[in-house]
This record gives structure tokens, sequence and C-alpha cells, in this order.
């Protein structure tokens, strides 16, 4: 059989659909595998044993043309993992087979997030949805975080010194931030010694360098233009990452780093939480939360980012300690 998986963006949707692909190809271990995403990921899935074929997703091209291409590989099956404007149709264009598509909840995440009607407690997380997109084909979710599977990195750390401490002070919106990153970085290399190495995106830069010039010596930024498959490799080398809720953060637990992920105005329920043995999520419950899916330049309630900024330095510092056993 010839499966194609579409999920164009972003990075920690992209990465939460590795669960399912492993899912498929434990039901499918004979089948082709071909992924839809945007180039800016393509990396991220490239190297994943369950895919056989990336696809880059051209968003200058216009979708007739890219459907014609994937109507020509003739696929049984097209996974929809994404569900957007642009996904439902080239899911149909691209249709020789059978469509599934992942259920949103849309109206129930409004209902929470503006009403506080809970209507999401028996729904699984993003991983779970997606896999459960292919329950009729007999897909099952192994309960495992997900994957991401790098080269070696050693040569970008050549002179930094053990151990190393991962740190993701950026997000998509302003409040998703932690607000106590530079204490954070000065109190892990007192404590413990090493080397912070912030990470983020070309545009996060600023942030980056400003926060690890307020730590001083021992913290150095990756906030570049570097593939994310290479921050991937970076991350692996980390002792702990410490992480807001952004697509790094699942990047640094699927390359299977232990991980503290910082959660503000999202909540469980959402779905997005991390996976796996070796995360700790830190939060505080407030009645206000949550207040958004996607994230806000301002704290629309209290007016005092209280769901990110009560999260105390101590807390996280005992929570990586505890991750990586010293």
């Amino acid at each position: 059989m010839k499966f194609l998986v579409i999920r164009l963006s972003s990075m920690g949707d992209v990465i939460l659909t590795t669960p399912f692909l492993r899912a498929l190809r434990r039901r499918f271990p004979e089948a082709e595998v071909h992924f839809l995403t945007k180039p800016l990921y393509a990396g991220l899935i490239a190297s994943h044993p369950a895919v056989d074929r990336v696809i880059p997703f051209d968003a200058a091209v216009p979708l007739r043309e890219t459907g014609r291409f994937l109507r020509a590989e003739s696929y049984d099956v097209v996974f929809d993992l994404h569900k957007n404007l642009r996904s439902i149709p080239l899911a149909r264009m691209a249709r020789t087979g059978r469509i599934f598509r992942i259920r949103k909840a849309t109206l129930r995440r409004w209902l929470l997030i503006d009403f506080k009607l809970d209507f999401l407690k028996n729904r699984g997380d993003q991983p779970a949805v997606c896999i459960e997109a292919g329950a009729e084909l007999g897909l099952t979710d192994d309960g495992g975080p997900p994957d991401v599977h790098p080269p070696k990195a050693d040569a970008a750390l050549a002179g930094t010194t053990p151990p190393l401490w991962g740190l993701i002070p950026v997000a998509s919106s302003w409040n998703k931030r932690w607000p106590h990153f530079v204490e954070l970085g000065r109190r892990l290399i007192e404590r413990f010694g090493g080397t912070c190495l912030l990470f983020g995106g070309p545009d996060d830069a600023g942030l980056c360098g400003s926060i690890a010039a307020e730590i001083g010596p021992g913290a150095e930024t990756f906030a570049d233009d570097r593939e994310l498959i290479e921050k991937a490799a970076l991350l692996k080398h980390c002792a702990v990452a410490v992480g807001n809720d952004t697509g790094l953060t699942h990047l640094a637990t699927a390359v299977g780093t232990p991980t503290v992920a910082l959660f503000g105005p999202t909540t469980r329920q959402l779905g997005y939480y991390p996976r796996g043995g070796q995360v700790r999520v830190l939060e505080r419950i407030l009645e206000c939360r949550p207040c958004t899916k996607n994230g806000l330049e301002r704290c629309p309630r209290r007016r005092d980012l209280a769901c990110l900024a009560e999260i105390t330095v101590g807390e996280v510092l005992d929570a990586c300690s505890k991750l990586a056993g010293v």
C-alpha cells in the first residue's frame, strides 16, 4: 500500500505526528509512506524510520499544480492530519483511494477558553487524536513520546563546558514566555556549572542574545538560521532542556532530552502537553486558564501573567536537578 500523510505546519504539530507515523509503520510494515509538509519542517521528518519520502510543500505553487503532482503518485490512502483550507483540497486532489482526517475540537476549545465549560476531558492529546484518524485501519497508540532522529553535533559544541543546559525562552506570543530565564541561567551555572545554550529562530536572536548577555559567561546562543534538525542535534546533547509552550520544547522531548515544560495560558485539555517519563510540566492552577490556544501579546484577564510569573526559579531548578540526577 501507498500512503500520503499531510501536516503542513507548525513545528510542534509536525513533531507530534511522529507517534502516528510509528503506528502506521507498525500496522503496515511493508507500506510506502510519503509525508507532505513545508520545507522548514521537512528535515525533521526526512530521517524518520517510518517515512520513505518527504515532499516539501511550496506555498507559492498553485494548489491545483501540487494536487496534480500528488494525484500522479496514486496513493491508496491519504491522511489529512492538518484539516485546514490548504490540506483539505490537497487531500481531495491527491485522492485515488480513501481519505482519513483528524477530528478537530474547535467548538469545544472555544467553550473551554471563553466559558470554562470543559467538554474535552475524554479527548486524547494531539498524538492520540492523529492516531485516532487511522483507527479504522487498525492503528494503535503506543503511548510513547514523539521521536526525531538528528545527526551528531559534536563540532558545533566544541569549546562548551558540560553539563549543557538547553534554555528555550522563546514562544509564538508574549503570554507564553516565562519571564525568569536570566535568573535560571545564572543559578544553573552557579549550582551545577556547565554552559547554558539558548535556542530560538532567527527572529529570536535579539531576545536570546539579551538573555545570554545578562546571564554572563557560560551562556551561548543558537537563535539562528541553522536547520531545525541541526538544533535537534544540539538539544540532544543537553543534560536538561527548559522551555515554554513552543515547538522547540517538543523538539527537545522528541530527541530524548529530559525536559521541563512551562505552561501558562494553555492547559492539558487543549492537547499539547509533552509526553514522556522524562518530562516535567510546571504550571499554576488558576481559574482564568486557559485563556488562549495560540497565545496573545497580553495577559487578557489578570494582567499580571501570574500563570507563568508565579512559577519560581527554585521549582525549575529542583526539576532540572531531579531530571539530570545531580
